[in-house]
C-alpha cells in the first residue's frame, strides 16, 4: 500500500502563522505612513515661518519685524483695530 504524501496539520499551523506575521507587520506600515504624513504637514509652516524670518533678519540689519504693528487686512479678521 502506497501512502500519499500530504502537509501535516502542523506544517499547515506554521504556514497560516507566517501569513498572519506578514499580514501583521503589513497592515501597521500605512499607520505610521499617516502619522509621518500629519508630522510634516504639521512642520511644514513652521519651517517656512522660519526661513522668511530668517531671511528677514539678513536683510533687515539683523532686526527682527516690530511685533506691535498691526495688520488691517480682511485675511487678518481676529486683529481688532486700536488694540495693542
Amino acid at each position: 500500500m502506497r501512502r500519499s504524501r500530504g502537509s501535516t496539520l502542523v506544517e499547515l499551523l506554521a504556514i497560516v502563522s507566517i501569513i498572519a506575521l506578514l499580514m501583521a507587520i503589513l497592515m501597521t506600515a500605512p499607520g505610521r505612513v499617516c502619522v509621518q504624513s500629519r508630522t510634516l504637514a504639521r512642520r511644514a509652516p513652521l519651517r517656512q515661518h522660519r526661513l522668511a524670518m530668517g531671511m528677514y533678519f539678513d536683510e533687515s540689519s539683523s532686526r527682527f519685524p516690530d511685533v506691535s504693528m498691526e495688520f488691517k487686512s480682511a485675511s487678518h479678521s481676529c486683529v481688532r483695530e486700536g488694540a495693542g
